[in-house]
């Protein structure tokens, strides 16, 4: 079935009109108060960007091109054009397909005029069954300095092509057979990929600008909040590069970045008041397309019933929908055998992990009015489809302990939010948090966490911006010229070491630089202090390094034996619950491991796993609970291993 909507034979002049008359104000309209803090302006990037040669590889054209090879090998959606016909739009002999238009208030502020279609009787073993979406954008920039106007979704109705800026696409499908991944020529499971195409030439584009902060490198501009993995590239054997094979996906294609497809939250959507596009009139059609979001969502043990009988089965490790639960409560659950009996959205979501009711300790709050207040209007769209089954902590579906969900993520929350100040990850997104009570209730709860004063000074909440010295953790360094580092400080101009106790004066090769070395003269504990500066303003930390003669070189060799070795590879096995394997294995694919090549591409995955923006972050050196190899606390026992690690990535990771 084709649903018609027809645009307004007027719709210039109307869209004129419009322009002349009072905007509807809402958040995304409002002036920018003076007082939203900067934070670091890295929105839509991942906040561990991979860094190659100090340059972000995640956010280059050769990561967009690996990325489009991967998904698209045969180059048949090199056009929007070409897109369309892959995915049949506008075929009603094999699919259902509807147009909806809305503006998204609460996340990039366009006019969005969306066509979403399943694909249920397609001749295409990989196109029959796929979900596909393709959204035209729309935004008014001489109304608004963002172009966040209430114009946007009039703009997108009239189909406006002055205000048309950009063009998206997700497809959940199965990818050709090529003779790069061989092996996965009988393996037609379904996977999201992204795609960005010009608003003038229909031309797919490598890269895109979605809050005017400048062009961003697909598809990690989309599957950051579409709960992507973005992992470094790698060289085949003539030395083209290749976009990750994700060991814990179902799919086991390149180009499967795990990303999701997201559902549609009605209530956060401005809709126009012409007959056809307003919210009545949509409601059916944004039903239908939350019901076909549900049905990419992989189902644990597969077998279901209802809504969810289309369903794929989950793998052993792979992520276990859970968002499917609060797109199913939006229309009412799933207790009667259909599901989503409602007809019409309403969200009063609050996941069973967050319904205790309790108040919090040390505060007024509740779990609820967490969640409600703060976790459902500027975390959950990108955390809820985030994870895997092993490690699910950051969906954020429960508050938690101290080392699980929401909790375990306090001192990074911290970090995130109230030091560094890339999240909430979307600008419009962030500048709404800023403006509202949220930061307010998120420091209450981070100071009944964490302490009081971890993210409060004098009653007031601390923002972003501000002067923070950071020389890393306490750790261990072996005899001879050892690395200091304040690579991880924040919104610094100058630095300065010194040393404040040992049991005998190191020599500090360059006091007055972010990262320097010092000798000791002897075994035993240091304390150096960072003071660093912006202005008048100073800030100081102490860090304790222990000198140990006994600990290992940070080479190649000694950390792919540590992480070889301790359990470790009862996780991080081909095949198993990490998308990381720590084994010898043919990764290339050419044949049987050979250690030039395949430990080459092992040594270029660990990187991946390493945040050079903020060094203490790397996933390799943590999990959520702050304790990943032993680290996260003072000397506990394992430090060596931990810093074993710590000093390979200060050494620049050598192979």
């Amino acid at each position: 079935m084709i649903d018609g909507h027809f645009l307004p034979r007027t719709a210039s002049l109307v869209l004129a009109a419009l322009l002349c008359a009072c905007q509807q104000s809402n958040t995304g309209d409002e002036p920018e108060p003076s007082d939203v803090p900067s934070g670091l302006q890295r929105f839509l990037l991942f906040p561990n960007p991979i860094q190659v040669g100090g340059a972000f590889e995640t956010d280059t054209d050769a990561y967009a091109e690996a990325y489009y090879r991967a998904i698209d090998p045969l180059n048949e959606r090199l056009t929007l054009n070409a897109w369309k016909t892959k995915n049949s739009v506008g075929d009603a002999a094999t699919g259902t397909e509807h147009t909806v238009v809305f503006r998204d208030v609460k996340d990039l502020g366009y006019g969005r005029r969306m066509t979403g279609r399943i694909n249920n009787t397609h001749p295409d073993v990989n196109i029959n069954g796929s979900v596909a979406f393709v959204v035209e954008n729309y935004d008014i920039w001489t109304v608004s300095s963002k172009g966040y106007s209430s114009l946007n979704v009039e703009a997108a109705v009239a189909r406006d092509t002055q205000w048309h800026i950009g063009t998206n696409a997700i497809e959940w499908s199965a990818s050709p057979c090529t003779a790069e991944d061989p092996a996965n020529c009988s393996n037609t499971v379904k996977f999201a990929k992204y795609y960005n195409f010009s608003a003038t030439t229909g031309q797919r584009e490598n890269r895109v600008d979605l809050d005017g902060k400048g062009l961003k490198a697909m598809p990690g501009a989309c599957i950051n909040c579409h709960g992507g993995r973005a992992d470094p590239l790698t060289s085949d054997v003539g030395g083209n590069r290749r976009f990750a094979l994700i060991e814990n996906s179902l799919s086991r294609k390149r180009g499967d970045t795990q990303g999701r497809l997201q559902g549609l939250n009605v209530d956060s959507f401005e809709f126009s008041a012409q007959p056809g596009w307003t919210k009545a009139d949509q409601q059916a059609w944004l039903k239908d397309f939350n019901r076909w979001v549900l049905c990419t969502y992989p189902l644990p043990g597969g077998g279901g019933t209802g809504v969810d009988a289309c369903r794929p089965t989950a793998g052993a490790n792979e992520w276990q929908g859970t968002a499917a639960e609060m797109i199913k409560a939006w229309y009412g659950g799933s207790s009667v055998v259909i599901g989503m009996p409602n007809d019409t959205f309403a969200d009063t979501y609050v996941p069973a992990g967050w319904d205790a009711g309790a108040t919090l300790p040390g505060t007024t709050l509740t779990d609820r009015s967490l969640y409600r207040d703060v976790v459902a209007p500027y975390c959950r769209t990108c955390h809820i489809v985030r994870g895997t089954s092993g490690q699910s902590d950051i969906d954020f579906m429960a508050l938690g302990t101290a080392t699980t969900k929401f909790r375990g993520y306090a001192d990074r929350t911290k970090t995130h939010v109230f030091d560094r100040g890339n999240m909430p990850l979307a600008l419009l997104v962030y500048e709404d948090f800023w403006k509202s009570s949220a930061p307010a209730t998120l420091a209450s709860y981070i100071d009944s966490v964490l302490g009081a004063g971890s993210a409060t000074s004098g009653g007031a909440v601390l923002k972003p911006g501000r002067l923070i010295a950071d020389p890393g953790p306490n750790r261990m360094v072996g005899l001879g010229a050892a690395r200091l580092s304040g690579a991880d400080s924040l919104f610094a101009t100058t630095y300065s070491w010194s040393q404040t106790s040992g049991p005998g004066t190191a020599i500090i090769a360059d006091a007055n630089s972010m990262n320097t070395t010092f000798t000791p003269p002897l075994a035993g504990l240091y304390t150096f202090r960072l003071t660093v500066g912006n202005g008048a303003t100073t800030h100081s930390k102490t860090v304790d390094i222990t000198v140990d003669a006994a600990l290992l070189a940070p080479t190649f060799a000694s950390v792919r034996s540590l992480v070889q070795s301790g359990g470790c590879t009862g996780c991080h096995a081909p095949a198993s619950i990490s998308p990381i394997a720590y084994t010898d294995f043919d990764r290339d694919g050419v044949g049987g491991y050979v250690s030039a090549t395949d430990d080459a591409w092992f040594h270029k995955e660990l990187t991946g796993r390493v945040n050079l923006t903020e060094i203490q972050a790397s996933p390799l050196l943590r999990k959520p609970s702050g304790n990943h190899h032993a680290g996260g606390g003072p000397y506990p026992a394992g430090l060596n291993n931990y810093s074993i690690l710590y000093n390979w990535i200060l050494e620049g990771m050598p192979q």
